[in-house]
């Protein structure tokens, strides 16, 4: 694998980049044990410890699980993407506490509407100058209490099926296992802020609070296995008395 003069990438990175499509294509499956690292060694054309540093970090972002004496394995689809800083239970990121304090309040997800718009803002910023985007917007009821307005945001061409899809069909399920498995788009790592601000009306009508009540304002920008913009969420969170939970190492991609 010869070095590109065009790019100052690490070629260990070209070497997991390279892997990642083989299993994105279907030629390794969940499951699958990869070629030893002799082999890919010799079939890459790149030192032993550059196939060590390529399989290391695919395991770190939980694409294969290395298992001492075994070897490489693909990992399943349920968990690919669920690296050191990964974990599916921390999918379940809206975490407002009981009275006790340690008890989390059950979160019920309603998609409202799936629909391509061609607006910038700050998703755009994020995800980077495309003709237009798909949005994809929720209504999460928090514990029966009251409930936040999502807006999540994907450049179109890399999920151009989900704008044929009912919103009825995602109620209930993991929307980012669903990507994963529907559009391989994997998830994993994130950037967040939060801050407090006016919700806009709109958000105020959705959620049924008063125009100009203020609240937090969420922003969560999602990153794939190759570090590229994947998805752009903004979470408007109306005034409440209930602590919400920030476990060390979550990651706050999806509220199923």
């Amino acid at each position: 694998m010869p070095e590109d003069p065009k790019t100052a990438t690490p070629k260990y990175r070209r070497v997991a980049d390279a892997l990642l499509t083989d299993i994105e294509d279907g030629k390794f499956e969940p499951g699958a044990r990869l070629p030893s690292e002799v082999r890919l060694r010799d079939t890459l054309g790149v030192s032993l410890g550059t196939v060590q540093k390529a399989l290391n970090l695919l395991a770190r972002n939980g694409v294969v699980s290395r298992r001492h004496g075994a070897g490489t394995f693909v990992a399943s689809a349920n968990t690919m993407g669920a690296g050191s800083r990964t974990r599916s239970v921390d999918l379940r990121h809206f975490k407002f506490m009981a009275d006790d304090g340690k008890t989390v309040l059950q979160v019920y997800s309603k998609v409202l509407k799936i629909e391509q718009v061609v607006a910038d803002g700050d998703w755009s910023t994020f995800l980077g100058n495309h003709a237009d985007f798909v949005r994809l917007t929720r209504l999460l009821t928090i514990g029966g209490e009251f409930d936040v307005f999502s807006e999540m945001y994907f450049v179109t061409r890399q999920v151009r099926a989900l704008l044929n899809t009912r919103p009825d069909d995602l109620n209930g399920i993991l929307i980012r296992d669903y990507l994963h498995q529907k559009f391989r788009l994997a998830t994993t790592t994130i950037e967040q802020t939060v801050k407090a601000g006016l919700l806009p009306p709109r958000v105020c009508r959705q959620i049924g609070v008063l125009g100009g009540s203020v609240g937090l304002i969420w922003h969560i920008q999602a990153r794939g296995l190759r570090e590229e913009p994947t998805i752009y969420q903004k979470v408007y969170v109306p005034p409440t008395d209930r602590a919400l939970r920030f476990d060390a190492g979550a990651f706050p991609t999806d509220a199923s």
